[in-house]
């Protein structure tokens, strides 16, 4: 017998601003209770902090910035001007050891060169330039 359910899940926290992340999930049946479910190999964790040149580059209006963490952390990218002022911040918060993307969209901004800087708690730290 085959069905759809709805599936939803509920995390209550302590008031701290941690993300989660479900990495797999798998329904059981009554047959499947005695064996054991192990995890997917598929997952890989980073084993280098890795900040990747934006794409496309030049862009016009949005690109997109990849970067990898292999540790927890706090993390910051933030986009500066030529001058060295902070334009925009893409992220400001905990992170799990992951492969990140993030979109930044500059349709707001004048055409010109700008800097994204990555900071990895107090272990890393990446600049790189970006233009449109």
């Amino acid at each position: 017998m085959s069905s759809r359910h709805d599936v939803y899940l509920k995390f209550v926290g302590t008031g701290t601003d941690r993300l989660f992340q479900i990495k797999w999930f798998r329904f059981l049946t009554e047959a499947d209770t005695a064996s054991v479910v192990e995890e997917p190999s598929s997952i890989q964790i980073p084993q280098n902090y890795v900040v990747e040149q934006n794409y496309p580059n030049p862009f016009n209006p949005s690109t997109t910035i990849s970067y990898s963490i292999p540790n927890p952390a706090f993390v910051t990218l933030k986009i500066y001007d030529v001058l060295g002022r902070v334009i925009q911040t893409l992220i400001n918060k905990f992170q799990e050891p992951n492969t990140y993307r993030m979109n930044f969209d500059a349709s707001n901004l004048s055409s010109g060169i700008y800097f994204y800087r990555l900071q990895v708690g107090n272990v890393f730290v990446a600049l790189k330039k970006n233009s449109f």
